[in-house]
């Protein structure tokens, strides 16, 4: 093919011995590289990822690897940039969607550069969602499910998190997410 080809795949969808069954017919193959989330199928995005098993599957490709799974936080990627110095390339994933500023802050931008670039976002995001979705109904139904995400990026007393997530308004959302923003640190 023409084209250049990428895989991404889990540890097994039971066993993570089908991984390395898989790993190594692929070996056969001229791939750009193999994201390896490291989990089973059947855990879905529940439970822990088995960092031992990912390191198995390091030992038995000859393709490039990209880490998936659970970067949630610099210290994170830190600690698994230290276990696993081979690997150059990391899926963030849902840590992204928890905190859109994740990989900012892994590139050293500063707190308050990216305390403004989430509410920058967050802005972009409210407005097309004001432009594009019917109703305020619609609106609230996105904008709040995207704070189930969010939430994990601020640091706030939950009774903000709860009046954003009871507004029934554009209104009583816009103030919550204000406050929000105010009295958060990241």
């Amino acid at each position: 093919s023409p084209l250049s080809i990428s895989i991404k795949m889990r540890l097994g969808l039971e066993s993570p011995q089908e991984s390395l069954a898989v790993l190594r017919v692929l070996d056969d193959y001229p791939l750009v590289e193999i994201t390896i989330h490291a989990r089973l199928g059947v855990q879905m995005y529940e439970g822990v990822v088995d960092l031992e098993a990912f390191e198995a599957c390091l030992e038995v490709t000859h393709h490039r690897v990209v880490y998936n799974g659970d970067i949630d936080c610099v210290a994170q990627l830190e600690s698994l940039a230290q276990r696993f110095p081979t690997i150059t390339g990391w899926m963030i994933g849902r840590g992204a969607l928890g905190d859109p500023t994740l990989p900012s802050r892994i590139n050293g931008v500063t707190l308050d550069d990216v305390h403004q670039r989430h509410l920058r976002f967050h802005g972009e995001l409210y407005r097309d969602a004001c432009e594009r979705l019917q109703g305020p109904g619609h609106i609230l139904g996105r904008m709040k499910g995207l704070w189930a995400y969010h939430a994990e990026a601020f640091d706030v007393h939950k009774r903000y998190l709860k009046k954003l997530r009871k507004a029934a308004t554009l209104e009583q959302y816009e103030a919550a997410v204000e406050k929000i923003f105010e009295v958060s640190r990241l």
